[in-house]
């Protein structure tokens, strides 16, 4: 190969890397941009989180830490999927223990009509104590959240599926979402993802910083 078609070739590679990562760039202003927005029409305030029923939710870290996150998620929500497989694997890395993490359901029934019952799905394999596991999957899965798929998930998980599909269509795992979503929309949440650190809320999937400030913030005024 003579020099000056190497020199192309190179060009060419360089010019195609800068190519994708402006549009990687430009994607990711657009979602800050609308994470702004919605952030704005959102203020921080004071909420009283405990009104879920956080000591019987899902819960990782330490249960008596003196901070607690509360994440309320919709799995069809593309920027909770977002969320789930980039950022929060950076706060349980970085806090651990410093931290009790509760996950609570919100499904936007009125805009993604197969997220109740992926939430209701989530609640019955937490009764079978694997429900960050199940989660997990559900965000990962690319092949939709309708009923043969949620089965899938709980047999490639060994879940009981006599026991799963029971739970399914139970009331009881029903009536744990709507009191979640109903909690919910008594305060004032309107969106996912929406999270309670302490008393205060933070809406949107904001960058890990946005967090990092928040949580240490907490973490200060406790003396950790």
């Amino acid at each position: 190969m003579s020099r000056s078609v190497f020199y192309v070739s190179l060009g060419i590679i360089i010019g195609f890397a800068l190519a994708i990562a402006c549009v990687w760039l430009i994607w990711e202003v657009s979602l800050n941009q609308n994470y702004i927005r919605t952030n704005n029409a959102n203020p921080i305030n004071e909420f009283d989180f405990e009104k879920f029923d956080i000591l019987n939710r899902p819960t990782l870290g330490d249960n008596d830490a003196v901070v607690t996150v509360v994440e309320l998620t919709d799995y069809e929500c593309p920027f909770c999927k977002r969320y789930n497989q980039t950022i929060l694997p950076r706060i349980l890395s970085d806090y651990g223990d410093k931290i009790r993490y509760v996950a609570v359901n919100f499904p936007l029934i009125h805009i993604h009509p197969l997220a109740f019952t992926a939430s209701v799905a989530s609640e019955c394999a937490y009764q079978q104590g694997k429900f960050w596991t199940y989660r997990r999957e559900l965000f990962a899965s690319e092949n939709g959240l309708k009923l043969d798929n949620l089965l899938l998930i709980a047999e490639s998980i060994d879940l009981d599926l006599v026991e799963f599909q029971t739970c399914l269509e139970s009331d009881n795992a029903q009536n744990i979402v709507d009191r979640d979503i109903l909690i919910a929309e008594s305060l004032g949440v309107t969106g996912t993802p929406t999270f309670f650190i302490n008393d205060k809320v933070l809406v949107g999937a904001r960058p890990f910083g946005s967090f990092k400030v928040m949580i240490d913030l907490e973490l200060e005024s406790y003396g950790n």
